[in-house]
C-alpha cells in the first residue's frame, strides 16, 4: 500500500509540471479479496473509462 501511495504521489508531481486538459488514474485491488463478480465489475469499469467520450 505504501508503494502505491508513493507511486501516486510521484505521478501527481509529474502531472503538475505540465499543462493537461485530462487526467485519468486507474487503481486495481490486488489483495485477492475480490470475488470473480467484483473483478468483472472492475474490468468493465476500466473498459468504460477508455471508451466513454
Amino acid at each position: 500500500m505504501r508503494a502505491m501511495l508513493l507511486l501516486l504521489a510521484s505521478l501527481a508531481t509529474a502531472a503538475a509540471a505540465q499543462d493537461t486538459d485530462f487526467e485519468r488514474v486507474l487503481l486495481a485491488d490486488t489483495s485477492g479479496s475480490l470475488t470473480s463478480e467484483e473483478l468483472s465489475i472492475q474490468r468493465e469499469g476500466y473498459a468504460a473509462t477508455t471508451t466513454d467520450p
